[in-house]
């Protein structure tokens, strides 16, 4: 029996969450199908509600039918949800039957470079942070932690330790800090925006100024 047409994968280079605008996407049937079907019955869609947006595609492998890039014509928004979708109805080379059953790939572009959050132990009497586990912070987009050791100030101050296995040019996400805090006291967290920049060139939004609130020791 024939086999219905269908779209086994699309991948966009690099991160799935984190799109650059110029991303494209190779796409995967189970089936050769032809540019003209493609383009006819399947939408790429960006943000809400999803407005379509023109595309080019390209055979990467002559030897291969069944892959396809795709390369939209103008950049992708920042910061946007991203679809591909695939109606019900889409004919491959191999047979009469089309596919049976609409498919969507969803992505997303990344967006500006900012502070997200703080974050402990905090399984303690009060709730509060655990001296002992310090406390680590989240960004929106990855960073050189070179530029976040240098961006970031304790008041009042303490000697820091950084993660050992991170190197300084190492770009991430979050990342954890330990010092000799002392129990049931506050301490700002100062982040200088102009010094961080993200692997996508953005300097960060605004500066960071928080407080992390210590816990008391467990009674012994």
């Amino acid at each position: 029996s024939t086999v219905r047409p269908a779209l086994l994968s699309a991948s966009p280079r690099g991160d799935a969450e984190a799109l650059e605008p110029t991303s494209t996407f190779t796409l995967r049937f189970n089936q050769p199908v032809d540019d003209a079907e493609i383009t006819r019955g399947l939408a790429l869609t960006v943000g809400e509600p999803g407005q379509k947006l023109p595309f080019d595609l390209k055979r990467p492998d002559p030897k291969n039918e069944q892959l396809v890039e795709l390369v939209p014509r103008a950049r992708l928004p920042l910061d946007s949800p991203v679809q591909i979708a695939v109606e019900a109805g889409l004919k491959g080379r191999e047979g009469p039957l089309p596919a049976a059953e609409p498919q969507s790939f969803k992505f997303h572009t990344y967006g500006k470079l900012a502070f997200e959050r703080v974050l402990c132990n905090d399984d303690m009497p009060n709730h509060r942070c655990s001296v002992d586990g310090g406390f680590s912070i989240e960004l929106t987009n990855p960073v050189k932690l070179s530029d976040l050791k240098k961006a970031i100030r304790i008041d009042p101050p303490v000697k820091l330790r950084w993660p050992g296995w991170l190197e300084d040019d190492q770009p991430t996400r979050s990342v954890q800090i330990w010092g000799r805090f002392t129990p049931g006291k506050s301490y700002g967290l100062k982040i200088a925006a102009a010094g961080v920049k993200d692997i996508h060139g953005q300097t960060m939004v605004a500066d960071v100024d928080r407080k992390v609130a210590f816990d008391d020791l467990w009674p012994s």
